[in-house]
C-alpha cells in the first residue's frame, strides 16, 4: 500500500476540525509529526505491523487510512491506497454504521472499544462477522490517530447461531409434543408446560407456572407421587401412574415417565411426560415405550467419549433393536448417487457400495420431508429396491438427515423376518430422532477439522504453522534421542519477494508463496515437515539426517525449485532463497533454540549477499 504523505497529512489536519485536546494551529502540526514518527516506526517493525496475521489499520483522526497490513486490505476488500473510514463503511450493514462511527469517536478521545461486526463479501460470498478493536494511536501523550484490529469471528459466530437454533428445536419439541410434558425444578415447582399438558390439566401455563406439582395432585396419590419426584432427582428414570386434579375438578388417570433433568451432569429436575390413560391406553404404551427409547437414545448422544461414527453406529444399533428390524445404516448422497457410509445388523455387506439414486427407494426418502415407511416393500410394483436391501426384505423405514442445513443422505431400517406390524408413528418419530443425532455427529466431526484446520494449518498455503511445526520438533527430537541419529532444521527466506510483491500486488504475491509452498512439498520427503511461520519464511524439519552433506543436498534441491521462473501477470520473475540450517543435536538441545539457531545462520547468509546456505557457526549464539 502506498503511503499517505506529511504534507498531505498537514493539509488534511489544517482543514478539518481537531479533538478536543488539539485546538490551536500548532497542535495539528504537532499531530502530523508525532503521526509521522508512528508509521515510520511500524515500517521498523514488519513482523508487528505488516506480517501480523490478524488484520491491523492505523487512522488518521479525520478517518483517513493511513497505513495497514496485507490482512487488513483483505478484510476491507483490497480497496485503494487513499481510503477512509466513511467509504469502508460502505461493507458494513447499514444497522452497524452508526456504531462503527461512535466506536472511533471514542477512540479518538482515549478510549478503547471492542466491538462485533458483519463485513460484507464479494457477490455470493458468504458474509464475514468480525470482532474489532478501535484503540487510540498515543505517541508523546497525544492521541495522533486510531488503531484497528479484527479477528474473523465468523467459525464461531456460526457455531453459536447452531446452537442457538439447537435449542429452539428442542423447544418445538417440547412445545409440539402429542403428550403432555411438564418441567419441574428441584423444588417440585412447575417451570413449563406444553400445550398439550394444558389441556390435560385444564390449566393455562400462567396459572400453574412457579406453584408445587403436589397441587394438582389427587391427596390418594400424593405420598406415591412424590416418591417418585425423588427417585427422578436421584437420577431415575421412571414409568409410573398417578391422578391429577383438573381445574374442573376432575381425576384424569395419568402414565408416563419422570425424567432427570441433568445439567453439566448434575440433576436440577424432572420432566414428567404422558398422557390421559383413560382415553387412550394403547397411545399411552407406546408414550411410555417412546420416552424410554429417547432416554435411551439421549444416553448414546451424551457419551462424549465416543467419536462421531462410534455414536452413530450405536444409534443404529439400538434403533435396530427397538424398532424390531433387521439392519440398520446411514448413506451419503451426492450427484445422484447413494454410497454407504456406515452400517449393523443385515446390511454389513453393503459398506461401501454405491448405486444411483433414481431407481431405488432412497429417492422417495431423500425428497421427503418426514420419515417414509413401507411395510412391504414387494407392494411397490416396477421399483426396484437398491441393491443395499435383501432380496427377502419386507419393511423399510427412513428418514432424510441434513448437515450444515444442506440435504445430506439418508438413514434407514429394513427388516426382513423380525417385524410383524406397521411402523406407528411414534416409531418415525424415532427415526426422525436418531437422524438427527447422526446429522449432528457428522457436523461436529466436520466442525472438529474444520477447527483444527485453521489451528495447525496455515491458511494461505495449507502448510502446517508454528504450532504444527512445534509439535513436529518435538516429535523429530525424541525419535532422534531414541534412535541415537541427527536431523536438520533449514530455514528459508525467499530473496526478491518484496519486489512481486510491490510490482504486481499482494495477490499475485500470496499466489507465488503457494507455488512456492507447494514446489517445497514436491520435493521433500514424505517423513520431513515443510512450514511456512510467516511472510515468506519457510522452514523445513528433515529428519534422519546421515552427516552434513545430507542437509545440504536437500537444501540444494530446495533452492533449486525456488529458482525455477514464475509466471505473474504473464511475465516471467524468478526469485533466489538463502537458507540457514541447524543441526541436532549439536546446534541446540530443543525446538526454539534450533530454530532461533537457524534463523541466525539465514540472516548471516543475507547480510553477505543473500542465495546461498549457511550452517550454524559460533558467532549464531
Amino acid at each position: 500500500m502506498s503511503p499517505i504523505t506529511v504534507t498531505e497529512l498537514a493539509r488534511r489536519a489544517t482543514a478539518l476540525p481537531p479533538p478536543d485536546s488539539l485546538t490551536s494551529h500548532a497542535g495539528r502540526r504537532r499531530t502530523v509529526v508525532l503521526l509521522r514518527e508512528l508509521v515510520e516506526a511500524q515500517r521498523r517493525f514488519p513482523t508487528l505491523f505488516a506480517t501480523a496475521s490478524e488484520p491491523k489499520a492505523l487512522f488518521a483522526l479525520d478517518g483517513t487510512l493511513v497505513h495497514a497490513n496485507q490482512t487488513a486490505l483483505r478484510f476491507l476488500g483490497a480497496p485503494r491506497p487513499r481510503i477512509n473510514l466513511a467509504e469502508a463503511e460502505a461493507l458494513l450493514p447499514q444497522c452497524h454504521r452508526a456504531e462503527v462511527r461512535e466506536a472511533f469517536r471514542a477512540a479518538a478521545h482515549g478510549t478503547t472499544v471492542e466491538f462485533t461486526t458483519v463485513l460484507a463479501r464479494p457477490p455470493n460470498a458468504k458474509s464475514m462477522t468480525v470482532r474489532a478493536i478501535f484503540a487510540p494511536a498515543i505517541v508523546d501523550e497525544a492521541i495522533v490517530g486510531v488503531h484497528a484490529t479484527g479477528r474473523d469471528v465468523t467459525l464461531e459466530a456460526d457455531a453459536a447461531r447452531r446452537g442457538e437454533r439447537r435449542v429452539q428445536e428442542l423447544a418445538s419439541l417440547f412445545e409440539g409434543h402429542i403428550d403432555a410434558m411438564i418441567a419441574l425444578d428441584a423444588r417440585g415447582a412447575v417451570t413449563g408446560i406444553n400445550p398439550a399438558g394444558e389441556r390435560l390439566t385444564e390449566y393455562a401455563r400462567a396459572d400453574l407456572l412457579g406453584k408445587p406439582y403436589a397441587s394438582i395432585i389427587a391427596p390418594e396419590v400424593l405420598a406415591e407421587t412424590q416418591e417418585i419426584f425423588s427417585r427422578g432427582l436421584r437420577g431415575d428414570t421412571i414409568s409410573a401412574r398417578t391422578t391429577i386434579l383438573s381445574r374442573s375438578g376432575a381425576r384424569v388417570a395419568f402414565a408416563g415417565t419422570a425424567i432427570p433433568i441433568l445439567v453439566d451432569g448434575a440433576v436440577v429436575g424432572v420432566y414428567a411426560v404422558g398422557r390421559n390413560v383413560a382415553e387412550e391406553y394403547r397411545h399411552e404404551r407406546d408414550a411410555r415405550a417412546q420416552a424410554e427409547r429417547v432416554r435411551e437414545l439421549c444416553l448414546v448422544a451424551a457419551t462424549s467419549e465416543n467419536t462421531p461414527e462410534a455414536q452413530i453406529r450405536a444409534a443404529l444399533s439400538l434403533g435396530r433393536e427397538r424398532l424390531e428390524c433387521d439392519g440398520g445404516y446411514v448413506t451419503k448422497i451426492e450427484n445422484g448417487i447413494v454410497t454407504f457410509l456406515w452400517g449393523t445388523g443385515d446390511v454389513d455387506y453393503a459398506l461401501g457400495r454405491s448405486w444411483p439414486l433414481d431407481g431405488s427407494l432412497h429417492r422417495h426418502v431423500f425428497a421427503a420431508e418426514r420419515p417414509v415407511a413401507f411395510d412391504d416393500v414387494s407392494a411397490l410394483s416396477g421399483e426396484p429396491s437398491a441393491p443395499s436391501l435383501p432380496r427377502s426384505a419386507r419393511a423399510f423405514v427412513g428418514t432424510p438427515i441434513a448437515v450444515d442445513g444442506k440435504p445430506y443422505g439418508t438413514l434407514c431400517f429394513v427388516s426382513r423376518t423380525r417385524r410383524n406390524e406397521s411402523f406407528s408413528d411414534a416409531d418415525r418419530d424415532f427415526v426422525r430422532l436418531i437422524g438427527t443425532l447422526a446429522a449432528n455427529a457428522i457436523e461436529r466431526d466436520g466442525e472438529r477439522r474444520r477447527l483444527s484446520t485453521l489451528a495447525f494449518y496455515d491458511a494461505l498455503t495449507s502448510l502446517p504453522n508454528r504450532v504444527l511445526l512445534s509439535d513436529r520438533l518435538s516429535q523429530a527430537i525424541a525419535m532422534s534421542q531414541r534412535d541415537a541419529t541427527l536431523f536438520a532444521v533449514h530455514f528459508y527466506d525467499l530473496d526478491g519477494f518484496k519486489a512481486i510483491n510491490d510490482a504486481h500486488g499482494h495477490l499475485r504475491g500470496d499466489d507465488v508463496l503457494r507455488l512456492v509452498a507447494r514446489r517445497f512439498e514436491r520435493v521433500a520427503r514424505d517423513v520431513d515437515t515443510v512450514a511456512r511461520v510467516g511472510g515468506d519464511e519457510f522452514v523445513v524439519v528433515q529428519p534422519g539426517v546421515g552427516n552434513i552433506e545430507d542437509a545440504v543436498i536437500l537444501a540444494r534441491r530446495l533452492r533449486a525449485a525456488i529458482a525455477e521462473p514464475f509466471i505473474v501477470d504473464g511475465r516471467e520473475r524468478s526469485l533466489s532463497s538463502s537458507a540457514g540450517i541447524a543441526l541436532f543435536p549439536q546446534d541446540g538441545a530443543d525446538a526454539a533454540t534450533l530454530i532461533a539457531r537457524a534463523d541466525a545462520a539465514l540472516y548471516r547468509v543475507k547480510a553477505n549477499g543473500r542465495d546461498d546456505i549457511a550452517f550454524v557457526i559460533a558467532s549464531d549464539d
